[in-house]
């Protein structure tokens, strides 16, 4: 089975959209790439995560990720595009959601779980450091990042990648173990 990668900006559906995955579909581990990072640091928040020194953690990512990639074949990581050449050796796809800076502040107001920006020119600034990641990762691995936008229903969201998701289930790279 396939395994996907989605980002985007901090409050564009991404966790949202996986939880969703995850009810209807319970045999696909869908996974954040802050969840999977701090299980393998051994801490209980992303507050915790922070306070990790940026070497160490490209070190515990590479290692985590790969373990995580190895064990899991069906799989739906989502995060904020700090990828490295293992992730793209396990993963089929990579998907960008794309939401207006307006939608995208509607959004951040909805959820209160996290504290985040809602100020445009900061969110503005979010939006163009992702997009940059992603040219550099596209032009690194010579690949196609799949751009979804997420027009406010989640339902929709979820048909989308769960579209890809099934056709890409006959058709999937080889798992290069190294």
């Amino acid at each position: 089975m396939p395994r996907f990668y989605i980002g985007g900006p901090s409050g564009c559906g991404k966790t949202a959209a996986i939880k969703i995955i995850k009810e209807k579909f319970p045999w696909i581990s869908c996974q954040s790439g802050s969840g999977v990072m701090m299980k393998a640091a051994g801490v209980t928040s992303r507050k915790e995560l922070e306070q990790i020194p940026e070497i160490y953690l490209q070190n515990l990512r590479k290692l985590a990720f790969k373990k995580y990639y190895q064990t899991e074949p069906n799989l739906i990581c989502e995060g904020h595009y700090f990828l490295t050449d293992t992730d793209f050796k396990y993963i089929d796809k990579f998907f960008l959601l794309e939401v207006p800076i307006e939608k995208l502040v509607e959004f951040r107001l909805l959820d209160s779980t996290r504290s985040r920006s809602t100020i445009m020119s900061e969110i503005e600034e979010e939006i163009n450091d992702l997009n940059k990641k992603v040219e550099s990762f596209e032009k690194r691995f010579k690949i196609k990042v799949i751009k979804l936008s997420n027009d406010s229903s989640l339902e929709n969201l979820v048909s989308k990648v769960m579209n890809f998701y099934f056709k890409s289930s006959t058709s999937r790279k080889p798992i290069i173990n190294h």
